[in-house]
This record gives structure tokens, sequence and C-alpha cells, in this order.
């Protein structure tokens, strides 16, 4: 069984639950807050600050990166 953890300082690790071993590890850039496996375990979804990555657990490699993006609303006191 494949297991990932992640800590404050953006590092993502990928273990063998199997054989109770680390396997690897991934830059996630900033505080990891959240890490979800692909229904297929062939890609990682690491939730940073201000981004979420998805990785391609094979080849160690970025595929998608989605960043935070800000919308600002401005009403005027009793209008919308």
């Amino acid at each position: 069984s494949l297991c990932a953890s992640g800590d404050k300082n953006g590092q993502a690790m990928l273990w063998d639950l199997n054989e109770g071993k680390h396997l690897y590890m991934l830059d996630g850039g900033d505080i990891i807050n959240a890490l979800c496996f692909s229904p297929n375990q062939y890609c990682l979804c690491i939730a940073t600050g201000p981004s979420i990555k998805i990785w391609d657990l094979e080849g160690k490699i970025i595929v998608d990166e989605r960043q935070e993006h800000y919308l600002v609303v401005r009403s005027e006191v009793g209008s919308y």
C-alpha cells in the first residue's frame, strides 16, 4: 500500500506500507495542507498555501497546477 504525508516545510513523503520504507520526497513548495491520491494512485494532489499541484507519481513531475485567485467585489452602502 502507498501512503503520503506532508509537512510544514512543503515536503511530501511517499511511503510503501507493505515494506515499511520511505520511497521518495516531492517538493510542494509551501506548507502542505492536504494530500489526495487519484483513484488509480498514479497521481497525487498536493494542496499548499497558494496552490494545488497534481503530481505524476511515475515520472515525479507536476502535470497541473492551480493558483489561488482573488475576486474583489466593491459595493457602495445600500447597493449591490
